[in-house]
């Protein structure tokens, strides 16, 4: 008897297990509580020069947090963002735009059609836009990108776009290393000379193994595994890599107030007296913007630099509670949010190099529209909304045109851009 209950009582409680279970996996792809249930599995891959790269044999990838569910990002077999391929010889009657820059570039946060890519090409009456945007590239990676890649499409046009919350981190393999992302990518020694990155990262950061594999699928098709994923497990990773890695890092980085939590990495950016990480981190980019430039002249091509905003962003608009949250006192005057701005402008001029700051164009569709941070952005993700997209497009076809890089006969409606009506 007693037997027979202990094994009614356990088939009952399994009975109960997987009913709640089964439950919860409904609930789960239901209701509007997934916040990032089914992220996307990596759609990038190693890259000897470059670090990563986008894989070109995906096709189409689909991109999930905590504020978008992105069904379907078409990729080229060039591992662009397109639907469609194209071919290594423009068309001599019409204009070749090439963009270069990270995730903001590629629009992984929208969907296909409300990328600045996509808004700049249904503009055009006969041109192209090549969108070379991939997610996590500094200026180093978009120099190489240039020269190994987009030489070959011969475009007309070449578009730096400059993010300037990471864009200077992620040439630095010092700041990437407090952030734990490791030598994934190039960056240039003490000569200015290109140092690649190293393979084994790659390994170490995808961690192929067949535990990590099994937990990511189980992160990706269960919803159950997640919630568990996400109150437990990695509470407990967390204390088990704080208690080494944190040590360590701290001791690395004694000093800088920026190693002192992952939450204000970005923040040196903003320091108007950098110290000498982060100066060198500047030197590193303005050179490998510098080389862009001379590479993209030389080919007899059209270069921009065009500055992304982050100033109204989740980030910039934290950053002030989250270094007094970290440092136990209020934000110093020396953290300046328009330093890059500023610095960039100044090196630009210098150099001869065109420079966009779209700043200014976010600020007149605010004022025109009475619309308020941040419209432009997700504030639970940072990037660009559909809204900051448009704006960034929109904005780059007026200025391609002011330039004379555009005729008018190659825009639809270019009446609008004599005066600022295509903002409306």
């Amino acid at each position: 008897m007693f037997r027979q209950i202990n094994v009614r009582n356990l088939l009952a409680l399994a009975f109960g297990v997987v009913l709640a279970v089964l439950v919860l996996e409904v609930a789960g792809r239901v209701l509007p509580i997934r916040m990032g249930f089914g992220e996307s599995l990596s759609y990038l891959r190693f890259h000897p020069v470059l670090g990563t790269e986008v894989d070109p044999t995906v096709g189409q990838i689909d991109y999930k947090n905590n504020c978008v569910d992105i069904k379907s990002i078409a990729i080229n077999s060039a591992g662009m963002r397109s639907a469609r391929d194209y071919s290594l010889l423009p068309d001599p009657t019409g204009t070749r735009i090439a963009l270069l820059g990270d995730s903001f570039m590629m629009g992984r946060e929208v969907s296909d059609g409300e990328e600045a890519a996509a808004v700049i090409e249904r503009r055009l009456t006969n041109g192209e836009v090549l969108n070379f945007g991939v997610p996590g590239y500094g200026s180093i990676q978009s120099l190489y990108t240039y020269d190994l890649k987009v030489r070959d499409y011969a475009p007309d046009i070449v578009v730096l776009a400059f993010l300037e919350v990471n864009d200077v981190e992620d040439d630095s393999d010092t700041i990437t290393a407090a952030a734990g992302w490791g030598s994934l990518r190039p960056v240039f020694d003490a000569n200015g000379e290109l140092m690649t990155p190293d393979p084994a990262a790659w390994g170490l950061n995808q961690n192929q193994s067949f535990t990590n594999n099994l937990h990511r699928s189980l992160r990706r098709y269960s919803y159950t595994y997640y919630v568990i994923d996400q109150l437990l497990i990695k509470r407990i990773a967390r204390r088990l890599r704080l208690r080494g890695d944190a040590a360590q890092l701290a001791n690395s980085y004694a000093g800088y107030w920026w190693a002192k939590d992952q939450g204000l990495l970005h923040a040196g950016v903003y320091e108007s007296t950098p110290d000498p990480v982060w100066a060198q981190a500047w030197s590193d980019t303005e050179l490998a913007i510098e080389r862009l430039n001379q590479l993209v002249t030389s080919d007899g091509r059209q270069f921009v630099v065009m500055l992304l905003p982050s100033v109204g962003s989740s980030y910039s608009a934290s950053l002030p509670q989250r270094y007094k949250d970290v440092m136990g006192e209020e934000l110093p005057a020396s953290i300046d949010l328009n330093y890059p701005r500023n610095r960039l402008r100044a090196f630009t001029k210098a150099e001869g190099i065109e420079f966009l700051d779209l700043n200014e164009s976010f600020a007149m569709y605010m004022q025109m529209h009475q619309t308020r941070m941040p419209h432009f952005y997700y504030m639970c993700d940072g990037h660009f909304s559909p809204v900051g997209h448009y704006v960034t497009g929109l904005s780059l076809l007026d200025f391609l045109l002011r330039k004379g890089w555009l005729s008018p006969a190659s825009v639809a409606n270019p009446e609008q851009y004599e005066t600022d009506s295509y903002m409306q």
